[in-house]
């Protein structure tokens, strides 16, 4: 079983890495666009508008690693209280075992969050006329917008929780 975990860990650990390296380098997939400052509509609004979503996922993409270790923290955790629950029954801490799954629950939901934010975005808008760019970049920051939120507020419970 242990074997598992560790295999799990190690999958994670890659997908972060591979997820990572995609969003960070100069790559198109799928009329994606991941490097958003090098190109301009020629209409300001549109432009700022862009600036501003890609500013927020500027800000939290990095914290992916965070929410990704404070996971790992806390299901090490719940490996602990599990072991801990098997040679002393009367000790176990069912709440704290709550809370922990509960978090990592939560931090999954918040990486997920950006993950689906990130494929669903299209950067280029190539078929869209200005004002369908404008609605659709506003509709996307109040997306990005909310998935800052959640994934802030996951990495704060989980520094909360695990002590950090």
């Amino acid at each position: 079983m242990h074997h598992l975990v560790q295999s799990k860990y190690i999958l994670l650990v890659l997908a972060f890495a591979v997820f990572f390296y995609a969003c960070s380098e100069k790559k198109y997939d799928g009329g994606h666009d991941h490097h958003h400052q090098a190109e301009t509509s020629g209409n300001a609004t549109v432009d700022s508008l862009k600036n501003q979503v890609m500013a927020v996922h500027d800000e939290v993409m990095p914290k992916m690693e965070e929410i990704m270790a404070l996971e790992l923290e806390a299901q090490q955790q719940i490996k602990q209280l599990d072991s801990l629950a098997k040679i002393n029954p009367k000790q176990a801490n069912a709440t704290q075992r709550q809370q922990l799954d509960s978090l990592v629950i939560q931090l999954n939901k918040a990486d997920d969050a950006m993950t689906h934010w990130m494929q669903e975005f299209d950067g280029q808008m190539q078929s869209k006329t200005d004002e369908e760019k404008i609605t659709y970049l506003k509709n996307e920051k109040d997306k990005i917008d909310a998935v800052r939120d959640q994934m802030l507020g996951s990495i704060n419970k989980g520094k909360e929780l695990l002590k950090k």
